[in-house]
């Protein structure tokens, strides 16, 4: 657990020095990720439609981070809501994301499986039956304070 934790810590590091680079002008925003989504039906059971999960919620994360809902600017992701594996944009997209949406202090989000691709349909399933649960957000900090109550 020690190592998580360390590796958690060295993580924020880079990120607030990444950060602070972008604030001072040297770099372009950094692209952040966190894995705060989760699936707003957590039966295993499979329903008609798309699923639905909480992308973000305006609540602290594993290490005391907190983004604001109203920061969200999704214009550039409604262009183009593809759902993708790991962030990885190596790998064709796996669905996309036809709906975002706030609803009180959380952003929504459905998700539509792309069911010709067969990494699509082994992680629809493993979702379907619970092995999996949440999502996680790609994001560029454009305004950003430092926590200093959090973890």
């Amino acid at each position: 657990m020690d190592n998580i934790a360390g590796l958690e810590s060295e993580i924020r590091q880079a990120e607030l020095e990444c950060l602070e680079k972008y604030r001072q002008g040297s770099i372009d925003a950094p692209i952040l990720f966190r894995a705060c989504g989760y699936s707003k039906d957590d039966t295993a059971k499979k329903r008609a439609g798309p699923m639905v999960f909480v992308a973000s919620e305006e609540s602290p994360d594993r290490i005391g981070d907190v983004i604001a809902l109203k920061g969200w600017e999704l214009d550039a992701f409604r262009r183009n809501p593809v759902l993708m594996f790991s962030h990885d944009r190596a790998i064709p997209a796996i669905g996309k994301v036809p709906k975002v949406w706030a609803e009180g202090k959380q952003l929504l989000n459905t998700i539509e499986w792309d069911e010709e691709d067969v990494l699509a349909q082994r992680l629809k399933s493993k979702y379907e039956r619970g092995y999996m649960r949440a999502e996680s957000v790609g994001f560029r900090a454009l305004e950003f304070e430092e926590n200093t109550n959090g973890k």
